[in-house]
């Protein structure tokens, strides 16, 4: 009998959670630090989480610690300090524009000159000396000397479309 009656009232209470539901509400979020929408600007936890949900990079990791692909379909070292990556045909971004190696470039190229940056990507892109599009969807990517942590470096640098972020401000 008392199961009868607790299934019955949770019932109830799902049915009235789910009516109620259909208006809109605000959703607030804690974090230490004001969020910036720049996925370039400011180092931070919650920064890296938010373009998490915004941004692709050229890989990712997975939750046993591997590379997986993301923009970047497939890389290889071509030598000790020469990278191949090829990039993910179709993608477009937010205003319908092509996803090339040119952004990828860009992104790369802007992290270290984002003005009045309190805490910068560039950690992650100062071991590349040299970048150069083979294609529109093939990178080559030059260090100084082997960087054995470049993919793990690179999951962290999101990538942006040039045409919309060039000459942009940061917020």
């Amino acid at each position: 009998m008392f199961k009868r009656i607790f299934q019955t009232g949770l019932i109830v209470l799902v049915a009235a959670l789910f009516a109620h539901s259909g208006g809109a509400a605000e959703l607030v979020i804690g974090v230490r630090t004001e969020p910036s929408i720049d996925p370039h600007f400011f180092y931070t936890t919650s920064n890296i989480g938010y373009s998490r949900h915004l941004y692709g990079r050229l890989v990712d990791i997975d939750e046993a610690g591997r590379m997986m692909p993301d923009l970047a379909v497939s890389w290889k070292a071509l030598d000790a300090t020469t990278w191949e990556f090829k990039l993910r045909k179709g993608v477009k971004f937010h205003d319908g524009s092509q996803f090339t190696a040119d952004d990828v470039i860009f992104s790369v190229n802007r992290i270290p000159n984002v003005p009045n940056n309190p805490a910068s990507y560039a950690s992650q892109t100062k071991a590349i000396v040299e970048m150069k599009s083979v294609d529109p969807y093939t990178i080559i990517m030059k260090t100084a000397k082997p960087h054995t942590i470049l993919l793990a470096q690179l999951s962290c640098v999101a990538i942006v479309s040039k045409k919309v972020a060039e000459g942009a401000t940061s917020a």
